[in-house]
C-alpha cells in the first residue's frame, strides 16, 4: 500500500514496488479525453505468462482499434524489463513511479464506426505513431483504502439479508480490500499523433490511470462490475466501482469525487440505476461531506465493446456530460463474468530464451555455431550469438558454417604478454586523460595484441574444428573473419562497422594473423571513442567469428519495418551484386526493393540506377517472408545481413533496429512538461522568469526546484489550512519545456477576493497587473472564499512573521547550507548519491526559510505602499510607484547590491595601483592568474575577499547546472576593464537617501500619523528587503554546494568511464543516477546527451507574463517593430526615479551583454546577479520581467539607476544603437529621432 510518511521529496522503494512489473497476474489501464471527442483507452492486462492489450484511439472524429479487435492483442511476458509493457506495436514505460509514464504506439490500426460496433474488418489499415507522457494532476492512491467496515457491511446486505455463515468470508474480503495494492491516479497525457504520412497532431488528454497487482484477483471472481469514470473542463473528477459477487448475491460499490480546489471526498451514494440509465437524465451524487454533485448526460452513447483475456465481455460506453455549466466526458466500463469457460486459446512461436553458458562451457577458446553456448552473447559477442540463435531456426535460409574464438580465448591472449594488463587499467581509469594521451594508450595496446603469439592451444582448436566441419579440403575454402564485441549488435548499442572484419582468407595461418587484428582493432580511437561517448567500459570484450564466405550472387540488408519511420508494413530491401560488406559500409549505391506486407506481401516500389534489378521479385518476397518469421521469433524488428545465390538464401547476420523505439526531439521537449489540471490554468513567469530565466537540466528538476515546489506550496498550505500536502506532482511551480512557471491559480487565487480588490499584491511581485475579471471567475468557481476567521487568523500569522518570525527564519538559514557540504572523506558512487539525496530535506527547509523571509519583505513592502497610497485598497497608477520607489532608494547592507560595489572597489584598486594599461591587455585567463600572483599585491586582496564572499554567486545561480564566478573567474573579467575605461563611473559615489529625505521628496506628501507609521514602516521593510537578499545568498550557497556534490559525483562516473564528461550529470534524473551507476546503460547516456544538445534550442524560447491554458512562446513574428522611423513609447512599472537620454544597450543573454558600453541604457528580459556588474557603468535600465522586489530593482534602487520594470517585449521593440530617453517618474521609455547623423 501506499505509505503516509511525510517525505514528499525522495521517491520511496515501495513506490518502485507498487508500479513496476510483477510475476504474477497485474493489470494497468489508462483512459483520457479532450473537449473535441479525442480520447484513448488503454487496457493492459497480464496471466503472469501472456500479456495482453485492448487498445482505442478517437482521433478527429475516427475511431481505431487493434487489427485484433474484439479479441485483445497479446505477446509474451517480458522478464528481462520491469519497467515496460510492450505488446505489439504498444509500448508503456514507467520512467518515475505516480510521476511520469513514457506512452508510445508504433504500428497499425484499424478504423471502425462505434455509432454501430461494425468491426471494420473491411476497412484498410491505417499506420499510426503515437508518442507522449503521462502526467499526474492527482496524489495517487489506494482506491479502497478508505472503505470503512460500516459502509462495507451496508454493501454486502443491500441485495439480501447477510446469513451468520457469510460473516467470516466478508470479513475476510473487507479486510483484502484495504490491504488491496490497487492504485487510481488522475494525469494528463500529451502527445503526438500521426496518421500515415500526414503531419504528426499535438492532444492533451485528462482522465484516469489504474494500476492493479494482484488485487485485481479480488474481483476477478465478480459476476459483473460497472465502474463509472467522468472528468469535466473545469477539474472536477468522479470515480466510481459497482461490484456483483457471489451470483449476484451481494454487492460493493465505493468511489471519491476529486474537486478542482484538490481536496478528495468520498461518495456516499451514488445510484447504480442511474449510472446504467440510457436516457438523457440526470445523475445525482452525495458525498460524505455533504458536497452534492449532479451530472447532466448530454448527446448519444458511443459503444467499445472487445473480449478481454480471461473471456469477460467488456463494454466501454462514453458521452457528453455536463456540470454547473462545464462540459466533461462520461465513461462507464461494464465487465460482465462469461456464463462457461473461455474457449479461446492464445499460443505464440515460443520466443528465443537468451542462454547462459555453463562454467565448462565457459572455458572453452572455440566453439562451433552449432554449439548452444555460442548463443551466450558474453562468450562469444553480439555479433556471434546472433549468429548461433539463426542456425538453429534455419529452415528456408542457411547459415554458412563456421565457428567462434570467444571472451575466454581473447582474455587468455590478453595475459601473454605481461605488460598489457597494466595498459589497460591505465586505460579503464583514463577519464581524466586528454584525447591524444588516450589515443596513444591505445595505440600501443593494440600494437602489443598483434605482436604476441597466438596461444597454440588456440591455433590446434580453430585447426581441428575447421578440419571437422570442411575436411582436409578447409585450406582451399574462403573464409571471412568478424569481430564480435561483447555488447555490439544489442538493442541498446549496435557498434556496427565500428571493429574489423577480414574476408577472403585461407589457410590456418591468415585465419590466426587475423584474429588478432580482430582482437587488436577493440582498441582502435574509434571504437574507444564510441564507447567512452556512451559511457561503456573501454575494455570490452571481445569474441571473432570465423565463417565461410558466400560469394557469386546478391547480397544487401533487409529490414523488416521501414528503418526511419518505423512503419511495420513496409519491408525495405537492399541488394547489390557482390559483397554485401560494400552495401552495409555505404560504398556502393544498392537497389531498393520496398514491400507491404498487409494480407499477404506484395511488391510496392523498386528503385535502382542500373538498367534492371539485382533481385527478383520472387526472392524479395522469399526475403521479407524469412524477415517476418525472425521478426516474430525475437520480437522486434529485425535487420539481416544476407546474400543470394541461385535462389538460395544465406543469412549472414540478424539484429534488432536499434532506433525504432528512442525518444523524439518532441518528446524530448515535453518530457518534464507538469500535468496542468484544466486547460484554464494562469501560469506566469514573474520572478522564476528571472532568477530561473532558462531552461532547466533534469536533475534540477528532481532536486532544487521539486523541493522548492514542495515547501512554497506547504507553508501557503498552513497558511490557508489546507491538509493535503502532494507528494506525485507540481503545484506552484509547474514545469513546461523544462521552463519554470508560476501557478498564479495557486499563488495568488485562492485568496481571489483579496486580488479581486486590490492589485497591489500582484504588482509587487509580478511588476504590473496580471489578474483579470475572467482569471477571478476561474477562481471564483474552483475554491471557496475565505472565512472570517480565516482572514484573522492569516493576518495574525503575518503579524508573527514581521515582529520576530522572520530573523529567526534568517538565523536558520544561515545554518542549514553546512548541513548540505557533503563530507570530503572518500565514499562509493551510491554512497555519495543516497547522501546527496538525503540532504534535500535540509534544502526543503532553506527553501523554506528564503520563501518566508521573502514573505516578510513583500507584506512590509506592501504596508508601506499601502500608507503611501493612503488606503488598503486602491488602485497602484504611476505617481503612487514612483513615490515607493523614492522610499526605497536606498537599502543598507544589501548583499546583492554588495557585488556590482565589490568589482568597482577591486577596479578602483587596480586604477589607484597604476595598473590600467596593462591589466586592459590581458586576455581573461591571464589576467586571473596576475590577480592570483603576489605581484597584484592589494589588487590580489580584493580579488580574494571578493571570492570569499561572492564566489558561490553568478550567473544563472539557482540553477544547479550554473557555473559560480568561483569556478569560472574569468567571467569578471571584460566587467572590471569596461569599468576601467570611464574614470567618472568608475569613482562615481550614490548618495544616500534617509527616511526623511525619502518622504519630503514625495509627489503626494503624506502628513500626521500616517507620516509617523510611515516612517516606522519603511525602515522595518527596508530591513526586510536587505534580509531577504542575505536569505537569498544561503539559499544560493546551499545550491552551490548541491552543485559541487553532484558534480564530485560526475567526475567519479567520468573517471571511471560511466559518462564521457562530468557535466553531463545535469541532464540525468536521480533515479536515472543511480540506475547509470547499477546498469551502465547505454541509453541513458545518449538520452542524457540528446537533452543537452536541445537544451539551447529550449533556451530561445521567450514567454508571456501571464498566460491562460498551455504556455506558448513568443515567436519574433508576432512582435511589430511598426515605428522604424518615427518615435515609440512603451510603458513600464518603475522601480527607480531620474530621466536619462542614451543609446540602447540590447541584450538578451549575459554574452550579448558584453560589448556594453558606459552611458548606454542596458534593456533586457531579467537580471540575476550575474548582471550586477554591469549596474556601475549603465545611465538606466529596461526589463522584461521583474517585480518591486526583484534582484534588479533593489539593485537599480541602490545604484540610483533610473530604472523600468515589466516592459512588454522591450528586447524585440529596441535594437542596439537606439536613441531614447528613459523617464521613469512618468514609466515610459521613447525611441527619439536621431540628429547625430
Amino acid at each position: 500500500m501506499l505509505s503516509n510518511a511525510p517525505d514528499t521529496l525522495r521517491i520511496r522503494q515501495d513506490e518502485w514496488e507498487l508500479e513496476q512489473r510483477t510475476n504474477g497476474k497485474e493489470k494497468l489501464t489508462i483512459e483520457g479525453s479532450d473537449a473535441e471527442g479525442n480520447s484513448i483507452f488503454i487496457d493492459i492486462a497480464s496471466n503472469g505468462e501472456l500479456d495482453f492489450a485492448s487498445f482505442r484511439l478517437c482521433f478527429n472524429g475516427s475511431t481505431y482499434v487493434l487489427p485484433s479487435y474484439p479479441l485483445p492483442t497479446y505477446s509474451p511476458k517480458s522478464r528481462r524489463e520491469p519497467n515496460i509493457f510492450s505488446i505489439g506495436g504498444l509500448r508503456v514505460e514507467l520512467r518515475e513511479p505516480f510521476r511520469r509514464w513514457r506512452i508510445s504506439f508504433r504500428g497499425l490500426l484499424r478504423p471502425i464506426d462505434i455509432s454501430t460496433e461494425e468491426n471494420g474488418q473491411s476497412r484498410k489499415l491505417v499506420y499510426v505513431q503515437l508518442r507522449g507522457w503521462w502526467k499526474p494532476v492527482s496524489d495517487a492512491i489506494n482506491f479502497f483504502g478508505d472503505l470503512s467496515a460500516r459502509k462495507c457491511a451496508k454493501s454486502f446486505t443491500s441485495t439480501h439479508p447477510l446469513r451468520l455463515q457469510e460473516v467470516p468470508c466478508h470479513t475476510s474480503l473487507f479486510k483484502k480490500l484495504l490491504s488491496s495494492p490497487d492504485t487510481t491516479q488522475w494525469g494528463l497525457l500529451t502527445c503526438n499523433v500521426t496518421l500515415d504520412d500526414s503531419a504528426p497532431e499535438e492532444v492533451r488528454l485528462r482522465g484516469l490511470r489504474k494500476r492493479n497487482i494482484d488485487g485485481c484477483r479480488l474481483l476477478e471472481s465478480a459476476d459483473r462490475i460497472d465502474e463509472l469514470i467522468v472528468s469535466f473542463q473545469e477539474g472536477t473528477r468522479i470515480h466510481w466501482l459497482h461490484a456483483d459477487l457471489n451470483g449476484h448475491s451481494l454487492s460493493i460499490d465505493h468511489g471519491h469525487v476529486s474537486f478542482p480546489n484538490y481536496e478528495v471526498d468520498t461518495i456516499k451514494s451514488l445510484s447504480i440505476d442511474d449510472v446504467l440509465s440510457t436516457e438523457d437524465a440526470y445523475i445525482p451524487i452525495a458525498t460524505v461531506t455533504d458536497k452534492p454533485v449532479l451530472i447532466k448526460k448530454l448527446g448519444h452513447e458511443q459503444k467499445f465493446s472487445y473480449t478481454a483475456h480471461n473471456g469477460y465481455a467488456v463494454e466501454v460506453v462514453s458521452r457528453p456530460v455536463e456540470y454547473c455549466n462545464y462540459s466533461g466526458t462520461l465513461l462507464r466500463i461494464t465487465s460482465i463474468k462469461p456464463l462457461t469457460e473461455p474457449n479461446t486459446k492464445y499460443q505464440l512461436s515460443s520466443p528465443f530464451l537468451d542462454y547462459h553458458a555453463s562454467p565448462l562451457e565457459k572455458r572453452l577458446f572455440v566453439v562451433p555455431l552449432s554449439h548452444r553456448a555460442c548463443q551466450d552473447s558474453n562468450l562469444t559477442g553480439g555479433k556471434g550469438s546472433n549468429l548461433a540463435k539463426l542456425v538453429q531456426l534455419q529452415l528456408d535460409f542457411t547459415v554458412p558454417g563456421g565457428l567462434c574464438i570467444t571472451t575466454e580465448a581473447y582474455l587468455d591472449h590478453l595475459l601473454q604478454n605481461k605488460r598489457i594488463p597494466v595498459l589497460l587499467k591505465s586505460l579503464n581509469n583514463s577519464g581524466s586523460l586528454k584525447s591524444e594521451e588516450c589515443s596513444s594508450l591505445c595505440e600501443e595496446i593494440a600494437a602489443l595484441v598483434t605482436e604476441t603469439r597466438i596461444a597454440e592451444q588456440l591455433r590446434a582448436d580453430v585447426e581441428v574444428e575447421l578440419k571437422r566441419q570442411y575436411g582436409d579440403s578447409f585450406n582451399d575454402t574462403l573464409f571471412a573473419v568478424r569481430s564480435s564485441a561483447v555488447g555490439e549488435d544489442g538493442s541498446e548499442l549496435s557498434s556496427a562497422g565500428q571493429l574489423e572484419t577480414f574476408l577472403n582468407l585461407s589457410g590456418i595461418d591468415q585465419i590466426c594473423e587475423n584474429i588478432k587484428n580482430c582482437w587488436a582493432s577493440n582498441f582502435r580511437k574509434e571504437v574507444v571513442n564510441y564507447r567512452r561517448q556512451h559511457g561503456q567500459s573501454l575494455t570490452a570484450h571481445v569474441g571473432v567469428v570465423v565463417q565461410q564466405m558466400v560469394t557469386g550472387g546478391v547480397s544487401g540488408v533487409l529490414f523488416t519495418a521501414d528503418p526511419v519511420s518505423g512503419n511495420p508494413t513496409k519491408v525495405v530491401i537492399n541488394a547489390f551484386a557482390g559483397l554485401g560488406e560494400e552495401v552495409v559500409s555505404g560504398a556502393v549505391t544498392p537497389d531498393t526493393i520496398v514491400l507491404r506486407r498487409v494480407n499477404g506481401i506484395e511488391i510496392e516500389e523498386r528503385q535502382t540506377i542500373n538498367e534492371s534489378m539485382c533481385l527478383n521479385d520472387g526472392d524479395a518476397i522469399k526475403l521479407a517472408k524469412i524477415g517476418t518469421h525472425l521478426e516474430e521469433v525475437f520480437g522486434a524488428p529485425q535487420d539481416v545481413e544476407y546474400a543470394v545465390i541461385k535462389n538460395r538464401v544465406y543469412l549472414l547476420q540478424s539484429r534488432d533496429i536499434t532506433n525504432l523505439d528512442l525518444e523524439s526531439d518532441w518528446e524530448f521537449m515535453h518530457e518534464f512538461d507538469s500535468g496542468l489540471l484544466t486547460e484554464r490554468e494562469i501560469l506566469s513567469t514573474l520572478n522564476v522568469g528571472e532568477v530561473l530565466p532558462n531552461a532547466l537540466a533534469p536533475l534540477n528538476l528532481s532536486t532544487t526546484t521539486l523541493t522548492l515546489d514542495r515547501m512554497v506550496t506547504q507553508m501557503t498550505h498552513f497558511q490557508l489550512r489546507i491538509k493535503d500536502s502532494y507528494r506525485h506532482f507540481s503545484v506552484m511551480f509547474p514545469v513546461y519545456r523544462n521552463r519554470l512557471f508560476v501557478s498564479v491559480t495557486e499563488m495568488f487565487l485562492r485568496t481571489w477576493e483579496i486580488a479581486e480588490k486590490d492589485p497591489l499584491p500582484e504588482v509587487v511581485v509580478a511588476g504590473t497587473r496580471i489578474i483579470t475579471p475572467e482569471m477571478v471567475d476561474i477562481a471564483r468557481h474552483r475554491f471557496a472564499p475565505m472565512t472570517i476567521y480565516a482572514h484573522i487568523r492569516r493576518s495574525f500569522m503575518l503579524l508573527k512573521l514581521i515582529i520576530y518570525q522572520s530573523k529567526k527564519h534568517l538565523k536558520m538559514a544561515e545554518k542549514r547550507p553546512a548541513r548540505i557540504t557533503v563530507p570530503e572523506y572518500p565514499m562509493d558512487k551510491i554512497d555519495l548519491l543516497d547522501r546527496l539525496e538525503s540532504t534535500l530535506a535540509e534544502f526543503g527547509k532553506l527553501g523554506r526559510d528564503h520563501a518566508l523571509v521573502s514573505m516578510n519583505s513583500s507584506v512590509t513592502y506592501m504596508f508601506v505602499a499601502m500608507l503611501t497610497r493612503g488606503g488598503a485598497a486602491g488602485e497602484v497608477n504611476a505617481d503612487i510607484l514612483s513615490d515607493i520607489a523614492t522610499i526605497f532608494a536606498s537599502c543598507q547592507d544589501v548583499i546583492s547590491a554588495d557585488v556590482p560595489a565589490a568589482i568597482q572597489k577591486l577596479a578602483q584598486s587596480i586604477w589607484t595601483n597604476h595598473h590600467v594599461a596593462e591589466f586592459c591587455k590581458m586576455t581573461p585567463l591571464e589576467a586571473i592568474h596576475w590577480l592570483r600572483s603576489d605581484e597584484a599585491g592589494e589588487c590580489g586582496v580584493q580579488y580574494k575577499d571578493f571570492l570569499l564572499k561572492h564566489g558561490h554567486r553568478g550567473i544563472d545561480e539557482l540553477d544547479i547546472s550554473g557555473i559560480p564566478w568561483g569556478d569560472q573567474p574569468e567571467q569578471l573579467i571584460p566587467m572590471i576593464q569596461t569599468l576601467l575605461s570611464n574614470e567618472k563611473i568608475l569613482f562615481n559615489k550614490k548618495e544616500q537617501v534617509s527616511v526623511e529625505d525619502a518622504l519630503s521628496r514625495l509627489k503626494h506628501p503624506v502628513a500626521g500619523i500616517r507620516r509617523r507609521l510611515l516612517q516606522m514602516m519603511v525602515n522595518v521593510a527596508r530591513n526586510g528587503v536587505t534580509q531577504r537578499e542575505t536569505c537569498k545568498s544561503y539559499l544560493v550557497h546551499g545550491t552551490n554546494f548541491y552543485r559541487k556534490g553532484f558534480l564530485r559525483l560526475g567526475t567519479m562516473l567520468r573517471n571511471e568511464g560511466y559518462l564521457p564528461d562530468e557535466r553531463l550529470i545535469f541532464y540525468l534524473t536521480i533515479p536515472e543516477i543511480r540506475q547509470l551507476i547499477l546498469t551502465r546503460s547505454a541509453r541513458l547516456v545518449a538520452r542524457a546527451t540528446r537533452r543537452r544538445k536541445l537544451q539551447a534550442v529550449q533556451n530561445q524560447a521567450a514567454y508571456p507574463l501571464v498566460q491562460i491554458a498551455v504556455p506558448q512562446p513568443i515567436g519574433d513574428s508576432t512582435i511589430s517593430r511598426t515605428l522604424e522611423e518615427t518615435l515609440m513609447e512603451v510603458k513600464g512599472t518603475p522601480v527607480c526615479q531620474g530621466v536619462v537620454k542614451a543609446r540602447a544597450r540590447v541584450a538578451r543573454t549575459l554574452a550579448e551583454a558584453g560589448d556594453t558600453q558606459p552611458g548606454e541604457i542596458l534593456i533586457t528580459r531579467y537580471t540575476d546577479i550575474g548582471w550586477s556588474p554591469y549596474f556601475p557603468i549603465i545611465s538606466g535600465l529596461v526589463t522584461e520581467v521583474g517585480g518591486l522586489l526583484s534582484h534588479g530593482a533593489v539593485v537599480a534602487r541602490e545604484y540610483g539607476l533610473p530604472s523600468l520594470i515589466a516592459v512588454p517585449n522591450a528586447t524585440q521593440l529596441f535594437q542596439t544603437g537606439d536613441l531614447l530617453i528613459l523617464d521613469t517618474k512618468i514609466g515610459i521609455v521613447r525611441k527619439v529621432q536621431d540628429t547625430t547623423d
